[in-house]
């Protein structure tokens, strides 16, 4: 009788302490779940709280600024209808910059780091977005200079480089030179053509497709003619090679 008693307590024993690592496992699962959710929501900010520098979207001019232990804000007034590139350029060598975007609430909007110093950074925002966004510059690791600008639209302006299917236009306000254009003939935008839109190859064309993207010189817009085939978003992607776009 005793050894039955024995067996029954320990076989008790035995129940409740499965229960409470259930209830353990249950509450470590809950746990987990929560500060996945905390991480996955990332903060916004107050826009009424910081200064942001307005710039102009698709502005010929680039803006310049410096950056050292403090984040830097820029603004631009968005529309609707059209995709966004916002570039960050022309990086000091031992800069390493990060952008996080916010709405006009100023909710997250997205972010980007490649992790590598003195490497242009950019971030494009989708077609539904209208408004003041906001766009904060973080130094990931350096300090030094950089400049800025927004497009919704190809670039033009400031030097072509002339290839045989195609030319790539760079903006005003951007660094672009011969030596940029490599496979090709260079023109400075004083010369003829004067835009890339004024390209057309010796066995005639015209202009299918537009891919922009941001190189550390500048805002960069590739215009693909027609007599090679279709030239469509998937290959602008990996024209770029994994940096963000423009397509049109």
């Amino acid at each position: 009788m005793v050894r039955k008693l024995i067996i029954l307590t320990l076989l008790v024993s035995l129940v409740n302490c499965s229960n409470k690592k259930k209830d353990n496992s249950n509450q470590n699962l809950l746990l987990l779940l929560a500060l996945n959710s905390q991480q996955k929501k990332q903060p916004g900010i107050d826009p009424t709280s910081i200064s942001a520098t307005e710039i102009t979207l698709n502005s010929t001019n680039s803006t310049s600024g410096t950056i050292s232990s403090s984040d830097i804000y820029y603004k631009a007034t968005l529309v609707s209808g059209k995709a966004s590139l916002f570039g960050v350029f022309g990086l000091s060598t031992s800069l390493n910059l990060q952008i996080t975007a916010y709405d006009s609430v100023g909710n997250y909007a997205g972010a980007i780091n490649k992790n590598s110093e003195g490497t242009v950074e950019q971030i494009s925002i989708g077609k539904s977005a209208s408004g003041v966004y906001y766009f904060r510059l973080s130094s990931v690791s350096g300090s030094g200079t950089f400049r800025v600008q927004i497009f919704n639209g190809p670039v033009s302006g400031n030097g072509i480089c002339d290839l045989s299917s195609s030319c790539i236009d760079n903006a005003s306000g951007s660094t672009f030179t011969s030596a940029n254009c490599t496979s090709g003939n260079y023109s400075p935008s004083t010369a003829s053509p004067s835009t890339c839109a004024g390209k057309v190859p010796l066995f005639g064309g015209t202009i299918t497709a537009k891919c922009t993207t941001f190189s550390n010189n500048g805002a960069q817009t590739l215009n693909r003619v027609n007599g090679f085939g279709t030239f469509t978003e998937s290959d602008c992607a990996s024209t770029v090679k994994g940096e963000a776009y423009l397509f049109e």
